[in-house]
C-alpha cells in the first residue's frame, strides 16, 4: 500500500458514490501507520485495522525526512478532506486531527517555501527523459520540485478552513499554504506563463546548479487543477494548459 496511490481510488469511490468505501480506505492507510508509529511511504498490505494499537502522539513527534521529506504525506490530508467534502461531514477529520496535521507541518521546506522531491515520484523517470537527463537520476538530492509545492497549496488552505470549523489554530497552515505560493511565483513560474517543474540547486553529473525545466511536464503542470492548487479560471493555471498542447 503506498502512500500517495491511496488517493487515487479515494478519489474515485467517492465520485462513484461510495463514500463508506472510500472512508475504509483511508482507515487502511491510517492503520499502517499507526502500527508503523508514523507515517510512511509504504505499508504491507493484509493488515487486519480492528487489530491494530493505540496511534503514538502525533503532535509529539519530529519534522519527516527520505522518502516523506515531501510531496507524499500531502496526499494523507487531502483524501480525508475530500472524504469530507463529498459527505458534508468533518468528524472524521476532527478524529485524525492531530494525524492530518502532521502530514503537513512535519515536512521539509526551505526559508524561501521550496520543497523537495520525495525521490518516489512516479514520473520522475519520464519527467527526466522529457528533458533529457538520465533515466535514473536523484532528483530528491538535487532540485526543488513545483509538484511538492502544488500539493502543499492545494492541502493548506483547506486544511486551515477545517481548522477554523473544527476551533483549531489556522495559522500554521495559512503561512504554509503562503510559503507554497511565495515558492511557484518567485521561483517556479517561467514568462511563459507555467511553472517550472524542477529547480536544480544543487550541481549534478549532468545539470548545473541553478538550471530550471525550460518546458512543463503534464504530471507536474496539471497537479495544479488535479489537486486544486489553482481555480478552473485562474491565468497561471489556463496558461499552464496552453504551453502543455
Amino acid at each position: 500500500v503506498w502512500l500517495r496511490d491511496t488517493i487515487g481510488p479515494t478519489r474515485f469511490l467517492l465520485r462513484a458514490g461510495r463514500p463508506d468505501e472510500a472512508l475504509e480506505n483511508l482507515e487502511y492507510l491510517y492503520a499502517c501507520h499507526v502500527e508503523k508509529g508514523d507515517y510512511g511511504n509504504a505499508c504491507e498490505s493484509g493488515l487486519d485495522p480492528s487489530a491494530v494499537g493505540d496511534p503514538p502522539d502525533w503532535d509529539a513527534m519530529g519534522g519527516f525526512g527520505g522518502r516523506i521529506g515531501a510531496e507524499g504525506p500531502t496526499y494523507v490530508p487531502l483524501g480525508w478532506l475530500d472524504h469530507a467534502r463529498w459527505t458534508d461531514d468533518l468528524s472524521q477529520v476532527a478524529a485524525h486531527w492531530s494525524y492530518l496535521r502532521r502530514g503537513l507541518v512535519a515536512q521539509q521546506m526551505d526559508a524561501e517555501g521550496r520543497q523537495a522531491f520525495s525521490g518516489d515520484e512516479t514520473f520522475r523517470l519520464m519527467m527526466g527523459v522529457a528533458h533529457g537527463y538520465p533515466l535514473e537520476y536523484a532528483w530528491d538530492e538535487l532540485a526543488w520540485s513545483a509538484n511538492s509545492s502544488l500539493l502543499m497549496l492545494a492541502a493548506a488552505p483547506r486544511m486551515a478552513a477545517a481548522a477554523l470549523a473544527l476551533g483549531h489554530d489556522d495559522a500554521e497552515f495559512d503561512a504554509l499554504g503562503d510559503a507554497a505560493q511565495n515558492a511557484l511565483d518567485a521561483h517556479f513560474l517561467q514568462e511563459g506563463g507555467f511553472y517550472a517543474p524542477f529547480i536544480f540547486h544543487t550541481a549534478g553529473d549532468d545539470n548545473a546548479a541553478g538550471e530550471t525545466a525550460l518546458q512543463p511536464f503534464e504530471d507536474v503542470n496539471l497537479k495544479a487543477l488535479w489537486a486544486g492548487a489553482l481555480a478552473p479560471d485562474d491565468p497561471v493555471a489556463l496558461s499552464d494548459l496552453r504551453r502543455l498542447q
